[in-house]
C-alpha cells in the first residue's frame, strides 16, 4: 500500500522468494471497516481542512479493495494465492491514550500536525470532536475499535 510501484515491489518479492518459499502481506481493509484509523483522520482532517490523496497515491486505504493484492502477485508470476479476512480489535483503553498513540506514531497523522498551527493543534487536543464520535460509534467498550485487514 505504501510502495510507489506496487506491481514492481510485489515482482521483487517474488524474485527473492527461494523455491517453495511463502509470502506473507497484509493491506487494510475499506476505510469503513477501520475506525479506530478514520475516527481521529477525519477529526484532522476537518480541523486542517487536508486534500484527499488521489486513490492510486501511496497510502493506508489503497489497496482495500479485496482481491487486490492477490491479483498483483498472480501479475508477478506468483500461481497459488490466497487472501484472508483478519479482524480484531485495538484496546487503547481510554480516549487520550487512543489520540496519543495515533498523533505520536501514526506517519500521516505525525506529518499532518507537524505542519499545524498551535490553534489547530489545541483543537485537536481537546479531543471534543473524536471523543463524541468514538463514544457513538464502534468503540463504546472502553476504547476498544474494531479493525479489518486482507
Amino acid at each position: 500500500m505504501f510502495f510507489p510501484d506496487m506491481l514492481l515491489a510485489a515482482k521483487e518479492m517474488v524474485r527473492v522468494l527461494k523455491p517453495g518459499g511463502k509470502i506473507a502481506v497484509s493491506v487494510w481493509n475499506v476505510p469503513e471497516k477501520n475506525f479506530w484509523v478514520t475516527a481521529i483522520g477525519g477529526t484532522i482532517n476537518r480541523n486542517m481542512q487536508l486534500p484527499a490523496l488521489p486513490p492510486e497515491a501511496p497510502g493506508m486505504f489503497r489497496c482495500s479493495q479485496g482481491g487486490l493484492i492477490q491479483k498483483l502477485f498472480q501479475q508477478a508470476g506468483l500461481m497459488h494465492t490466497n487472501e484472508v479476512k483478519v479482524t480484531g480489535k485495538l484496546k487503547c483503553g481510554t480516549a487520550d491514550v487512543y489520540w496519543n498513540m495515533m498523533t505520536e506514531v501514526a506517519a500521516p497523522f505525525v506529518a499532518a500536525l507537524s505542519n499545524a498551527d498551535d490553534e489547530t493543534k489545541n483543537k485537536g487536543r481537546s479531543l471534543s470532536n473524536a471523543k463524541s464520535k468514538i463514544s457513538r460509534r464502534e468503540c463504546p467498550n472502553r476504547f476498544k475499535c474494531a479493525y479489518n485487514l486482507w
